[in-house]
């Protein structure tokens, strides 16, 4: 009974939380005057001589009225003698539940509008910052944490990590989890962070390994070839490499040309038969592009 009290307590918390979170995101211009889960009315911005705290007035006034109606709907029930004080609890309780949720929702909005700020002016100091928010509540504030990290990660990827206090496995779990979880547009460019990464620290990545390989059917171009990569340079710091050139095989063979070369790319880093066999095949790929990136490989593995 308590544990389900504490599921049903902390899906009201998520909910009033994402929207309150969601009502701040997406305000126009000027304070709300009005607000509950999925409905907010705005004040005019256009009339300054308002005021300006009117909108916290209404919006605990419509707090009040919400749950002063739910107080004496229960009042208003016939309970058994002894059981007077449950519609008192239980108001309180859900009151509390949804302050809690407006309490993180308005946390929330404020390390969204900090991450937004880093996106601003990307450098090893900032993307070492938006480190902190990676693993962040709203997808929203993850977003800008990654795309603060990815164009510095191009340049110098070990120095960003190396700046923060996260240990780099540590990072490595979240980057894998929001890879498999995450929302499309978060998958792709966790996708590009983790290529970056494993270049420099393979060996942390190396627990997550088979999720990679999990991942190489993702049905998109560039997070396959993303992870292609990152699997040659785990790879190259295992004590097993053909087992990451075999791991290889699907994106040696997928339709899609960026992919495949990708695929020849990771396999110049992983020193076995199994990566001389596929580089020979794919030297004689369709596209020019792949064949020259398959030939190269094939120099630098057997050079």
């Amino acid at each position: 009974m308590i544990a389900k009290a504490r599921r049903i307590g902390g899906r009201i918390v998520s909910f009033v939380r994402k929207h309150h979170f969601r009502a701040k995101l997406h305000r126009p211009r000027g304070s709300s005057v009005f607000w509950v889960p999925g409905l907010v009315i705005f004040r005019d911005a256009s009339h300054p001589k308002q005021n300006s705290k009117k909108g916290i007035r209404s919006r605990g006034a419509t707090f009040a009225v919400f749950f002063a109606a739910f107080f004496l709907l229960t009042m208003s029930a016939e309970l058994p003698m002894g059981l007077n004080a449950i519609p008192i609890i239980s108001s309180l309780g859900i009151w509390g539940l949804f302050f809690v949720g407006v309490v993180r929702g308005r946390r929330d909005f404020k390390r969204y509008r900090h991450a937004s700020d880093l996106v601003e002016s990307p450098s090893q100091e900032t993307a070492t910052e938006a480190l902190d928010y990676i693993d962040d509540y709203q997808g929203e504030t993850q977003y800008n944490a990654l795309q603060t990290i990815l164009p510095v990660c191009e340049g110098a990827p070990g120095k960003v990590l190396k700046r923060s206090e996260k240990d780099a496995s540590e990072v490595a779990d979240v980057l894998v989890d929001q890879l498999e979880h995450g929302e499309p547009r978060i998958q792709k460019l966790s996708a590009a962070v983790i290529k970056w990464f494993t270049r420099d620290y393979g060996e942390e990545f190396g627990p997550q390994a088979q999720s990679l390989r999990d991942m190489l059917d993702y049905p998109d171009s560039d997070v396959q070839a993303n992870l292609a990569i990152a699997l040659g340079n785990i790879g190259a710091k295992s004590d097993d490499p053909s087992s990451f050139a075999k791991a290889l095989t699907p994106v040696v063979k997928d339709e899609d040309a960026d992919v495949r070369q990708s695929a020849a790319y990771a396999l110049q880093s992983l020193p076995c038969k199994q990566s001389a066999k596929m580089l020979n095949y794919l030297s004689e790929d369709t596209s020019p592009d792949v064949r020259q990136q398959a030939q190269e490989s094939l120099n630098r593995l057997t050079g």
